[in-house]
């Protein structure tokens, strides 16, 4: 789970647009030095190019009015936008260089976001949200584009239209390394082969990857044979599925919902403020129930057969296959109104021990609870507590 900061996408982008601005001067320099203005037609060129990837961000990833970040961010953005052609070319550029300067430093060691409200951070959550799931719809995309290319030469050799076959492994690494670095510079490029004749480390056979993708096939043979079809879930497609609804479940678990709680806590009193378990969210508990199916029930329906938000009638003990069109309407009913709702504060009565006990004492403590027809555990865990506080005189 990657950490969600804007001060951490302004860092990439300054960083590697320092070099570019940098270089600018010093070809405007280099051009003055030898009495030659730079031309106003290049200047331009130059400060499109070296401004607009903070326009870019500008516009993506504001810095929010009144917090630091705003501040600290100021003086970058207002040398990129006065930032003209002309006689003051190259000294807005070495200011623009001079501003970067000053705000690496604090970016690289500003760890987290002032949030100013529940509309940032949810646009935040949003951002995360949106990238993850489309990374994760198009990420087969390669699998099937390299199988295509490997069953088209593969093919060929089948139907005897090829003498050779191409080879049945698929490698991460080049199998022609040694001939491309061998090859003569006065030569044709050697084009990489990913592929091998036999397995190892590093390889996995074709086949694998054909059975991933496969979502079944319309079949005819010709001659009066006939034609037939068949119909499968791809692997793929749940393996990808599989890690998005593990990794926004973790997101939404571990890093937005105490964020949301910090948020709705500023000047609370004690007794009033809310705890993460308190950020409740019935679409993102229908995506925990999916999760959970996924990771601890090997993809077997048993939570997900009870969502609440989504009406998707998945049957317990089925198979838990998520449809593209399902994705896509997690993505179209991202629940932005919902979470700008403030939730109360839930007083919790009963709250899970950290920690651990000495193997031999839990042992005999739980064969007392489990021979006890009456004696329940909570009730036990209660008494225990009780006597350990009146003991050491805390209660």
């Amino acid at each position: 789970m990657i950490k969600q900061t804007r001060a951490s996408r302004w860092l990439q982008v300054l960083e590697t647009g320092r070099v570019l601005i940098s270089q600018s001067a010093n070809s405007a320099e280099m051009y003055r030095a030898n009495g030659r203005p730079l031309p106003l037609q290049a200047q331009n060129m130059m400060i499109g190019v070296s401004t607009d990837p903070i326009k870019m961000m500008i516009e993506s990833n504001p810095p929010i009015e009144g917090t630091a970040l705003a501040g600290q961010l100021n003086g970058v953005i207002q040398q990129a936008k006065s930032l003209t052609a002309g006689a003051g070319f190259h000294t807005g550029l070495t200011r623009l260089v001079e501003a970067v300067d000053e705000v690496l430093p604090v970016l690289r060691s500003t760890t987290d976001d002032e949030i100013d409200s529940a509309t940032t951070l949810v646009g935040e959550l949003e951002r995360g949200f949106m990238l993850s799931l489309i990374l994760s719809m198009s990420a087969h995309n390669a699998i099937l584009q390299r199988v295509s290319d490997w069953e088209e030469e593969h093919t060929r050799f089948v139907q005897g239209r090829s003498r050779k076959d191409v080879g049945h492994y698929f490698s991460m690494h080049a199998t022609n390394a040694e001939e491309i670095r061998n090859q003569s510079e006065h030569a044709f490029p050697v084009e990489s082969s990913f592929y091998s004749d036999t397995p190892g480390p590093g390889k996995i056979h074709m086949q694998h990857m054909v059975h991933a993708i496969n979502s079944g096939a319309n079949v005819m043979v010709f001659g009066g044979g006939g034609m037939g079809s068949t119909e499968y879930y791809p692997e793929a497609m749940g393996i990808e599925y599989a890690q998005w609804f593990t990794y926004i479940h973790a997101l939404w678990d571990e890093q937005f919902r105490p964020r949301f709680a910090a948020l709705y806590n500023r000047g609370k009193d004690p007794e009033d403020k809310l705890q993460k378990n308190d950020i409740k969210s019935e679409f993102f508990n229908d995506i925990r129930k999916i999760r959970t199916d996924f990771v601890h029930h090997q993809g077997i329906v048993e939570d997900a057969a009870n969502l609440e938000f989504f009406d998707w009638n998945f049957e317990a003990g089925s198979r838990l296959e998520v449809s593209m069109e399902q994705m896509i309407e997690v993505m179209d009913k991202f629940p932005r109104d919902q979470l700008l709702e403030e939730p109360k504060p839930h007083k919790q009565k009963r709250r899970s021990l950290r920690g651990s006990f000495d193997v031999n004492l839990l042992d005999k403590y739980l064969e007392h609870i489990e021979g006890s027809p009456t004696l329940g555990i909570n009730q036990a865990n209660d008494e225990m507590m009780r006597d350990w506080l009146v003991k050491k005189g805390l209660l």
